[in-house]
């Protein structure tokens, strides 16, 4: 077998787990936290590197967002068993980048990442983030390519795969869909939100005064809950998120 198909099988197999992968993130960042030199106190407020790493992960949802608000029926999906492509999303942000949605996710774990201001962590996960989402990459890239032939090899060649080019911008052949963005992404933001709760509540722990977070961040989470259950229960007891086209 060659390298490149060895990481594209490797690539498959990680692909079906990718959804447990943030789990390493969270021991890594537990670890640098409690092992780290200790602050006598942790700010109750807001920061303002906090805000900017809070932008940083919001970013991220943004694109989500953008993604998934554009995207054709059976596409961009959080399948685990195996890939699925019902059609070559070409337009709008995947003109920019040929996977916008790892983008994202990785946007929004560096913004958790950073709070703590410990310089190696975010760059030990990068590389992880690297190695590990390059296979999975890879193998849809290779199930694309199988599927659709020379039009996703025309668009891989003018596509960057993850860094966006935005000179190549082409507005989407799709009407964007809030109700199912709406639908997809109510949980994503309680967990990026929760995230930083839960984090901001680990420094002060960690820090010699301890503490709790301040109440910015619990207004922030008591607003990202709220949010989650009138989402989830628009989703699952009514039909006004529901598209029949989506």
């Amino acid at each position: 077998m060659t390298l490149k198909r060895e990481m594209v099988s490797s690539g498959h197999w990680l692909f079906r787990y990718r959804g447990s992968f943030p789990v390493l993130f969270v021991v890594l960042l537990l670890v640098a936290v409690f092992t780290g030199s200790r602050e006598v106190s942790h700010p109750a407020g807001i920061t303002a590197w906090e805000a900017f790493c809070l932008l940083i992960a919001i970013s991220g949802l943004v694109v989500r967002g953008v993604t998934l608000g554009f995207v054709s029926p059976g596409t961009s999906g959080r399948n685990t068993t195996a890939q699925r492509a019902d059609e070559l999303n070409t337009t709008g942000i995947y003109s920019m980048v040929r996977h916008p949605l790892y983008l994202a996710n990785y946007l929004c774990w560096l913004g958790v990442l950073l709070v703590p201001g410990i310089w190696w962590l975010p760059l030990t996960v990068t590389l992880g983030f690297w190695l590990y989402y390059e296979r999975i990459m890879m193998a849809e890239e290779d199930f694309l390519q199988g599927k659709f032939g020379e039009p996703y090899l025309e668009w891989a060649g003018r596509t960057p795969p993850f860094l966006p080019r935005f000179s190549s911008w082409k507005p989407s052949s799709r009407r964007f869909s809030l109700k199912f963005v709406l639908k997809r992404e109510y949980a994503s933001w309680l967990g990026v939100i929760t995230s930083f709760v839960l984090l901001e509540l680990v420094l002060h722990w960690a820090s010699e005064e301890g503490g709790m977070p301040g109440r910015f961040w619990l207004i922030l989470e008591g607003v990202a809950l709220v949010f989650y259950l009138i989402m989830r229960i628009l989703r699952t007891r009514t039909r006004l998120l529901h598209q029949s086209d989506r």
